[in-house]
């Protein structure tokens, strides 16, 4: 072997080498733009989520995907790669050497003489190269370096208010301890079933509705339980202040006020409870002057304060009230400022407190509000309309006026006669029948029509 197959070897073999390269290349970069996408989405997310990245795990993880795509890429080409004989032949064809590179390896003939540059003729497209070079550089670069946003926090989906309404009831009534507790716990699973159930069901229909059931069932037995409780309340009040002064038929009506109210709180919706029935018993209308003064006021002041928040947890309390129900108020339950002078029309008159407070045997004074037998003459249902003399601003249709007039008929009998032809069907405004017209509508008709 001399020095000139030598040197043609090398060359063959670095053009076998480039060819080769060149298959790998086309193959390997779609697949290597596709390995960055799927790592910059990969390392993205798991930042996101606040995944730690080990460095040493993630340069393997990475390093071990181009791995497998270049291997993929090998395999998918490999049968076009070029051995030593093929590059002697691209030789041969770029410089024109008519098979003598072949002739020579085959011992034919001589080796040709080396030229100083062997061109094989292969060139890259670096354009080409260049596109998934950039890719995968930014991919991997954002997947890194790129902000992460703070991840946003959950949603929570508040419980509906009629819930929140609702507990606040429960909530009242069992520290006030007035309803059967256990009446109160079936409520409270009610409740805690509507707010256990998937937040995403909160405000579905079935749910909305069972929710304003809940929270309307206890303001309706929350309103009737301190209705009753303020009916026993002012019974007991009139018969301890008034004994001495009542009628019996007021004492009796008193008496029987105040066990309908017992009775009512009684069979309430909410059940009884023991001990409030037991403080009620204690309350005996025929036995109020056996008990102690002081006693009997915090009793009545402690069954005031339950009436107070049951009427709040049916929303009528003193923040739920307008000014004339506060007034109202006042005057029925004698809370009224300062003091004032009862005058009515009883048997005589007498300091009391609240505004117009006085005794039940000289009548209930004069209050804030008047209650009259007939009722206000607004004049609401008397029908007007307006009138206008201004006949510019008339429009077609606008009743202009109306006024009885009667037609001047000739009643002269007169004999059969033929009837005329009409001379012309007339037009325009003689079309219209205008002899009968008033002399105003006949001035509306011609602004008009002019």
């Amino acid at each position: 072997m001399n020095a000139s197959s030598v040197v043609w070897e090398g060359h063959a073999a670095r053009a076998a080498r480039r060819w080769n390269l060149a298959w790998w290349l086309q193959a390997f970069a779609p697949a290597a733009g596709l390995v960055s996408l799927a790592v910059f989405g990969t390392v993205f997310y798991f930042r996101t989520q606040g995944h730690p990245l080990p460095a040493g795990l993630s340069a393997a993880v990475i390093t071990g995907a181009y791995g497998l795509a270049a291997l993929w890429a090998w395999g998918r080409v490999k049968r076009r790669f070029a051995d030593r004989a093929d590059a002697m032949v691209r030789l041969e064809s770029h410089l024109r050497l008519n098979n003598a590179l072949t002739a020579a390896s085959q011992g034919v003939t001589a080796w040709p003489e080396v030229p100083s540059t062997v061109d094989d003729g292969l060139r890259f497209r670096s354009s080409w190269l260049a596109a998934p070079a950039v890719l995968t550089t930014a991919c991997l670069l954002l997947a890194f370096l790129l902000p992460v946003p703070e991840k946003a926090a959950a949603v929570t989906i508040p419980p509906p208010q009629a819930l929140e309404r609702a507990d606040a009831i429960l909530k009242t009534l069992e520290s006030q301890q007035v309803a059967d507790p256990a009446e109160l716990e079936k409520a409270r699973e009610q409740l805690e079933a509507l707010r256990a159930q998937d937040p995403k069901e909160y405000y579905s229909h079935h749910s909305l509705e069972a929710a304003d059931t809940l929270e309307s069932n206890l303001q309706h037995a929350a309103g009737e339980m301190g209705r009753n409780l303020q009916t026993a309340v002012q019974s007991a009040e009139s018969l301890e202040k008034f004994d001495t002064s009542l009628s019996p038929a007021a004492r009796q009506q008193l008496e029987r006020d105040f066990q309908n109210a017992v009775e009512g709180i009684k069979n309430s919706s909410l059940g009884k409870n023991d001990a409030l029935m037991k403080q009620l018993q204690s309350l005996d209308p025929s036995k109020l002057k056996q008990l102690d003064p002081q006693q009997l006021e915090k009793m009545l002041q402690n069954l005031k304060s339950k009436c107070e928040a049951c009427r709040q947890c049916q929303g009528q309390g003193e923040a739920g009230m307008s000014e004339a129900e506060k007034a109202l108020n006042d005057l029925l339950n004698g809370n009224g400022k300062g003091k004032g002078k009862g005058e009515g029309e009883g048997d005589g008159e007498g300091e009391g407190e609240g505004m117009g407070r006085g005794g039940v045997s000289r009548g209930p004074g004069t209050g804030p509000l008047r209650f009259e037998k007939n009722e206000s003459e607004l004049g609401t249902s008397r029908l007007e309309h307006l009138e206008s003399k201004d006949l510019s601003r008339t429009l077609p249709g606008d009743n202009l006026g109306t006024t009885d007039t009667e037609h001047q008929l000739d009643k002269t009998p007169t004999g059969p006669s033929a009837g005329g032809n009409v001379a012309s069907p007339g037009s325009g405004g003689d079309a219209v029948w205008r002899d009968r017209l008033l002399p105003e509508e006949r001035r509306v008709l011609r602004d008009y029509f002019k």
